[in-house]
């Protein structure tokens, strides 16, 4: 049974964003569209080789694991199964993948427009040219401070 793990919120959103931002980074892997549901999410990208996706999609879904795990309070596995790739061949097959991924939250009749997604989702940048803007949070200097009892925010400790 699907869990429902990365139900939309503010905190969710931002440690996804930034989260996916780093891993996109690290990997040199261009993202072209995303969208991020509450039980998983897809994304269609351009990699240099099969190894990269691995190494990138390992740090992108262990890193939301702990995330989502620490912001929830809770232990064990976020996903139900490894990764799933399928490469796209051709521009038709690349536009029914775009449709499909832009589509989701309508045709499971929960939002009527992708725009009214409260998820993370590529499409409000594609509409107004807006980056994207997540924070990876220091958690090491966060450990510390908390160890100390001092009181910080965690902002504090956050690259955008």
């Amino acid at each position: 049974m699907a869990r429902s793990l990365l139900r939309p919120s503010r905190d969710i959103n931002e440690v996804i964003r930034g989260i996916l931002g780093k891993a996109q980074k690290m990997y040199g892997i261009q993202i072209h569209l995303f969208v991020f549901i509450s039980n998983h999410y897809n994304l269609i990208c351009t990699i240099p080789d099969t190894k990269t996706l691995a190494d990138f999609e390992c740090c992108l879904n262990g890193n939301l694991a702990r995330e989502i795990n620490r912001l929830l309070g809770r232990q064990g596995p976020v996903w139900s199964d490894r990764y799933h790739s399928i490469e796209i061949l051709d521009d038709s097959a690349m536009v029914g993948r775009a449709h499909y991924l832009m589509s989701h939250g309508c045709k499971e009749g929960l939002v009527n427009r992708p725009t009214d997604w409260p998820g993370v989702t590529i499409v409000e940048a594609l509409l107004t040219g807006e980056p994207i803007r997540g924070f990876r949070f220091n958690r090491s200097t966060e450990g510390y401070e908390r160890s100390q009892g001092r009181a910080f925010d965690r902002y504090e400790f956050a690259t955008p």
